[in-house]
């Protein structure tokens, strides 16, 4: 047959998304009020991920801008790279952070959280004081004996 077409099924490819980690801060970590936050896509995949970050829900701009301020706020990051995102002047307390996919509907993924704490996990935990108790301990006995020697009788 002259002219006649043959139509073949091709299985439609989805969109592999690379998935998204926070590498740093760890899990439950205590930081200071500045930190950099690393986010790696996994190798292996072999597109890109788009996402956006937010801090306690809202976004953070690709300088660390939180909020109302933060600007360019969607960020590209191709599998088996790194991107660090710098998080400055943070208030203490916990903190969670939201890798969020900006993804088509057939490749949607969670979100990626990760908690952790600015300053002192918990200020009324005795435990957060120990550090003090001790150097001041350690002062007292370098006073004791400081006052034993000047006591002692001189040779």
């Amino acid at each position: 047959m002259l002219g006649s077409a043959v139509a073949f099924a091709v299985p439609a490819t989805a969109h592999v998304v690379a998935e998204l980690s926070v590498v740093s801060p760890a899990e439950g970590a205590t930081v200071d009020e500045s930190v950099e936050v690393v986010v790696a896509a996994a190798p292996g995949h072999t597109e890109s991920a788009d996402f956006t970050v937010l801090l306690g829900g809202a976004l953070v701009g690709r300088d660390g801008t939180v909020g109302a301020k933060a600007t360019f706020t969607s960020r590209s990051l191709r599998a088996g790279e790194r991107l660090t995102v710098p998080l400055r002047g943070l208030d203490a307390g916990r903190h969670t952070l939201t890798l969020r996919y900006v993804s088509d509907a057939d490749s949607a993924k969670p979100d990626v959280t990760r908690t952790f704490v600015v300053g002192d996990p918990d200020p009324d935990n005795p435990r957060s004081y120990l550090w003090l108790v001790g150097a001041i301990v350690a002062l007292l006995l370098i006073l004791a004996v400081a006052i034993r020697r000047r006591d002692l009788p001189q040779r």
